[in-house]
């Protein structure tokens, strides 16, 4: 039996490390498939913590292995490690040293709390009844990374009974956990639409198709989805966060594309939406 009282004495005691970790994760951060030297730090402390590596899953994913007295269970946790192309504008000792790259979603916190978890609970391997796995996933703000990692088999040797995530959420007080049954977070899915009209000068509109004009249109239907199309006692989101079109201000564009993205909390909503975007 492992009380509250001895993690939180372990914890306490590495308190300090923790937070050189997070902020040395902060200052280096390496967008998707490029997480290089997040991949070698991350590897360095689950050595120290005397785990089973394995790296160069899915790319520069790792799994850190604490085997306990018994394979009778294994639980895994889970983290992110890449970085959004965002310009760090703080001034702290902490503030990234890559231009236009910065862990703006947490990742360095989730990595951290992740390791320090594999720190604590490995000094106590001798009285764990059951097996750990510390999985740290690349690229998931490309979406790709979880996928990746499932396929090449982290759930797997042991076989993972339970996972444990968790997200970084400001609104929240320091110090309190949020906890929810059922759904908790929407999914998220990506969408791209092109639209191919003609060209021609903006003089003789008749004689061309506008694309611009199209995707305005399309644009305005796809916005009374969730409004119009959707049952209000389900949450559902779409957003068109890019659209690029037209060479010049006197000449009718002849492609214009977009991109968004598409949150809902059921797997029924989810496809209802995608189906209606397709309609339109």
């Amino acid at each position: 039996m492992i009380t509250i009282e001895e993690i939180r004495e372990k914890t306490d005691a590495i308190q300090e490390q923790l937070i050189d970790l997070r902020r040395r994760f902060h200052k280096h951060p390496e967008l998707s498939n490029q997480e290089t030297q997040t991949s070698i730090l991350i590897s360095e402390v689950l050595n120290q913590a005397r785990l089973d590596v394995q790296s160069g899953l899915a790319g520069r994913g790792l799994v850190g292995l604490l085997q306990g007295i018994s394979n009778t269970k294994t639980i895994g946790m889970r983290a992110d490690m890449d970085a959004l192309p965002i310009q760090d504008k703080k001034s702290t000792p902490y503030r990234s040293e890559i231009p236009s790259v910065m862990h703006a979603c947490g990742h360095d916190v989730h990595m951290t709390a992740v390791l320090g978890a594999a720190m604590v609970l490995s000094t106590f391997r001798e009285r764990l009844n059951g097996n750990v796995k510390f999985i740290f996933q690349p690229a998931e703000e490309k979406v790709s990374g979880a996928e990746r990692m499932i396929s090449a088999g982290v759930l797997k040797n042991p076989d993972v009974h339970a996972m444990l995530g968790f997200h970084v959420f400001p609104l929240l007080p320091t110090g309190i956990i949020g906890v929810k049954y059922g759904v908790m977070m929407a999914s998220s899915d990506l969408f791209s639409i092109h639209i191919y009209g003609k060209t021609g000068h903006a003089a003789k509109p008749h004689l061309s198709v506008d694309a611009i004009l199209i995707s305005a249109m399309i644009i305005n239907a796809i916005h009374h989805i969730v409004s119009q199309g959707v049952d209000p006692m389900h949450p559902a989101v779409v957003s068109i966060g890019m659209i690029k079109g037209g060479s010049a201000e006197n000449i009718v564009s002849d492609h214009v594309e977009m991109r968004g993205t598409i949150r809902a909390v059921t797997d029924e909503i989810r496809k209802t939406i995608a189906r209606k975007i397709d309609d339109i």
